[in-house]
């Protein structure tokens, strides 16, 4: 394993430490499904379920559950380093400025929520009973901070480019060629 790996494995610990690390069956029928239908390989089914653990299911449980937030601290930074560096080796016409522009449009709440809908991560979000009668699972916020730490997970269960090639399949596709 990569060095940086471990480290960032050391920095999640307590979280993942904490998360529930019996999966139930469903839960664990559910994340499997899903990544079937996605045709992604996930080592690590309790990290994949820690992404999707937002702060307010965490905050209901008495037994110290985890939350999502550093995984999804991680993803946004890798995020932005993938479409960076896609930027910059498929358009280096372009000035930082521009570069600026359409990565911050990527990786808009807007945008990033629309991908997490379109491939039903709202529909895994575990959330808080009052955050789901407010409608949480269907908030742009919760849905784009699901994403990135969806992609944080990742991360730390494969590799840089596992995570850049479905970013940019998913998520780049849509910028036209230089």
């Amino acid at each position: 394993k990569e060095p940086i790996s471990f480290f960032i494995k050391v920095f999640l610990l307590e979280e993942h430490v904490t998360a529930e690390l019996n999966l139930e069956a469903k839960r664990k029928n559910e994340l499997k499904n899903f990544l079937k239908v996605q045709k992604l390989k996930f080592n690590d089914l309790e990290l994949l379920d820690l992404a999707l653990s937002h702060r307010s299911f965490a905050n209901e449980k008495a037994t110290g559950a985890g939350n999502n937030e550093k995984l999804e601290f991680l993803g946004d930074s890798v995020l932005g380093l993938i479409i960076t560096e896609f930027l910059y080796r498929n358009y280096s016409a372009l000035n930082e400025g521009d570069f600026a522009r359409v990565k911050s449009f990527v990786v808009s709440e807007e945008m990033l929520s629309a991908q997490g809908r379109n491939i039903g991560l709202n529909k895994l979000i575990k959330i808080g009973h009052g955050e789901e009668m407010t409608g949480g699972r269907e908030k742009k916020a919760i849905i784009a901070d699901a994403f990135e730490a969806f992609l944080g997970a990742m991360y730390i269960d494969s590799k840089y480019s596992h995570v850049g090639q479905l970013i940019i399949s998913t998520r780049l596709s849509r910028i036209p060629s230089a």
